[in-house]
């Protein structure tokens, strides 16, 4: 990334994919975003509570993470002029409450979006990778598979699958797109070599 992009939830399962920006980890707080958005372009606000279960047991640190969190960003965004690129979810129509907040996080960003800021919200499908959760599907199928237990499929239903490291590297070229990137510089001497190693 050319400029400054400041990552929430850099420590998370995509954020530890994406190279290039500035990671911001640690609670959310308008204090502490206020700080590390010194130089930046924009936020790209990957952290949230994703897993439905942790939000079902924590209903108020799912509130806090999803939505008090979201709108600190785009408080911060809103005055220093920053663009965002938020981070939501395919499942925004589930009746889970991880769903629920990220519908609402979605209409929030609508809401500062009226206000001036630039705010792009990304839909995310179920990304799968190494080291991802092992009550996530693909990993649990996985496990299951291995053991020779037969994973229940449930009824058919066709859900959007994507690996980290292309989540990863979309979030990459989105942000350098905004930041005024376009494409990665290399020398001729780079470009001659990746082609012979190609030939």
């Amino acid at each position: 990334m050319n400029d400054k992009v400041l990552i929430t939830g850099a420590d998370g399962f995509v954020g530890k994919h994406i190279r290039g920006g500035k990671p911001y980890i640690g609670r959310i707080t308008h204090l502490g975003l206020s700080k590390q958005t010194k130089d930046c372009v924009g936020i790209l606000h990957l952290a949230a509570k994703s897993n439905k279960r942790i939000c079902e047991d924590d209903t108020a640190g799912c509130l806090q993470s999803n939505l008090y969190g979201l709108c600190d960003v785009l408080e911060i965004a809103l005055q220093k002029k920053l663009w965002v690129v938020h981070a939501s979810t395919f499942a925004v129509s589930d009746t889970s409450l991880y769903g629920l907040s990220k519908l609402i996080g979605e209409e929030i960003c609508h809401i500062y979006q009226r206000k001036g800021v630039e705010v792009h919200i990304i839909r995310l499908p179920i990304i799968y990778g190494p080291h991802d959760q092992a009550d996530k599907v693909v990993t649990k199928f996985i496990s299951q598979l291995k053991r020779g237990i037969e994973p229940s499929i449930g009824n058919g239903a066709k859900f959007p699958f994507a690996y980290v490291e292309d989540i990863a590297v979309m979030f990459e070229s989105i942000c350098d797109r905004l930041a005024g990137g376009y494409g990665k510089p290399f020398t001729l001497r780079e470009l001659r070599d990746a082609i012979k190693e190609c030939l």
